[in-house]
């Protein structure tokens, strides 16, 4: 599996598919401290996955990206809003991308296939070896940015080969890829290609039980009696989690048993934590395992994406799944392919993006009526098993599968 990220779902994914063999997890090696970091503390000490990570290769590099300061601003701010804002770090980018392809050209004759995370810099890595079976999963940033770029054709192209199949994350995504594609080659990779939102360990999740509820609650400093609503992101604007502290200050007042609470960091730091005042309980950028439990104390789940003015907004967010995984009631942005998660009224509540009184309403009716929040919630954490890795991973392997044999029958052998 080759990523550039290190994110929990990446990890997860990589952990879930070695149950059908050994896997090797490649990513890119650098001294930053960001989501990569967070790898380990999926893995944790369980077996069956090798994680190697690759060096950088910056050829010609000015000063500041052999910094740290450099390397972080690429990654910690999330890559495709990076790249926008700084256009310098496109050479981090490139030397990521070089890393990665001189990593699978040593790597990849020891692999059956490959599995990448992201059309680029990922995908493309493994594409130079044309005779390696290849799973490429995209998701909304990639799949915007080549657009963007009016690249998304190239790279299409690049990658196809007869052993190929594609992942994206919703029907919203597959559209919108598909769609930018000449009419031959969309004819061609729509077979190959298939919706699959990523997944979760069901395992983790779960309502905390009431025993338990004031050592949790307590481990993050909130009131293990107060109801508690939860925005769980990265603070970036594609998010919205300047909404969620909007309509935290309008229903304050009217819920004063409740807490709000704010997990992440990200470029909004500033600007959301100056807006929060004391309506909300700021968390930043919490371990897994402490995720894990805020998310099982929480009472509703808040998640408020947007549609950028660039027409960037989300896929299908893996938070959703896992906060209806843990009970909560969510209340979300009706947004890229949230719509196919979420049946509006049955198992959550959808409301137009960047409708700050929507909101509003949608989460005073949830917390006014125990209910209806109950009936949702216990609705939702069924479907969110759907997402549970033990469902995810087999299809996933599935079309690794179809990627080998379509090889076999061209003649290649591995």
């Amino acid at each position: 599996m080759v990523s550039t990220s290190g994110g929990a779902f990446v990890a997860e994914s990589a952990l879930a598919l070695s149950s059908f063999g050994p896997v090797e997890l490649l990513v890119p090696k650098h001294r930053a401290r960001h989501a990569l970091d967070r790898i380990d503390e999926v893995l944790d000490s369980r077996l069956g996955l090798g994680v190697t990570r690759t060096p950088w290769v910056i050829p010609v590099a000015p000063a500041f990206l052999r910094t740290r300061d450099g390397q972080r601003r690429l990654f910690d701010r999330g890559a495709v809003d990076a790249l926008e804002a700084h256009p310098r770090l496109w050479l981090d980018a490139v030397g990521a991308s070089l890393g990665l392809a001189r990593a699978v050209r040593r790597r990849g004759p020891h692999w059956r296939a490959a599995l990448a995370h992201w059309l680029v810099p990922s995908g493309l890595a493994c594409s130079l070896d044309r005779r390696l079976p290849l799973v490429v999963v995209a998701h909304s940033g990639d799949v915007h940015l080549l657009g963007r770029l009016g690249l998304t054709k190239i790279i299409i192209q690049m990658l196809a080969r007869p052993a190929l199949r594609l992942v994206v994350t919703s029907r919203f995504l597959q559209d919108k890829l598909l769609g930018s594609l000449p009419s031959r080659l969309r004819d061609w990779m729509e077979p190959r290609s298939m919706v699959q939102p990523m997944g979760f360990f069901a395992r983790d999740t779960g309502p905390c039980p009431p025993g338990e509820r004031a050592e949790r609650a307590g481990g993050l400093g909130l009131d293990p009696k107060s109801r508690v609503v939860v925005f769980a992101g990265r603070l970036e604007w594609v998010k919205g989690p300047d909404i969620f502290v909007s309509m935290a200050r309008v229903l304050a007042a009217g819920h004063p048993d409740t807490l709000f609470v704010l997990a992440g960091e990200g470029p909004m730091r500033r600007r959301v934590h100056s807006a929060a005042g004391g309506r909300v309980r700021l968390l930043g950028q919490l371990e897994r395992r402490d995720l894990l439990r805020l998310l099982s104390l929480a009472d509703v789940v808040v998640a408020p994406s947007r549609v950028l003015h660039n027409g960037r907004t989300e896929s299908a967010p893996v938070i959703l799944a896992e906060a209806r995984a843990h009970g909560a009631a969510l209340v979300a942005a009706d947004v890229g392919g949230v719509g196919e998660l979420v049946r509006h009224g049955v198992d959550g509540l959808l409301v137009s993006p960047g409708d700050i009184a929507g909101f509003v309403a949608a989460v005073d009716a949830v917390l006014s009526h125990d209910s209806f929040r109950r009936k949702i919630a216990r609705a939702g954490q069924q479907r969110a098993m759907s997402l549970d890795w033990s469902v995810v991973a087999p299809r996933l392997a599935g079309g690794i599968d179809e990627a080998i044999e379509d090889g076999l029958r061209e003649g290649w052998s591995r």
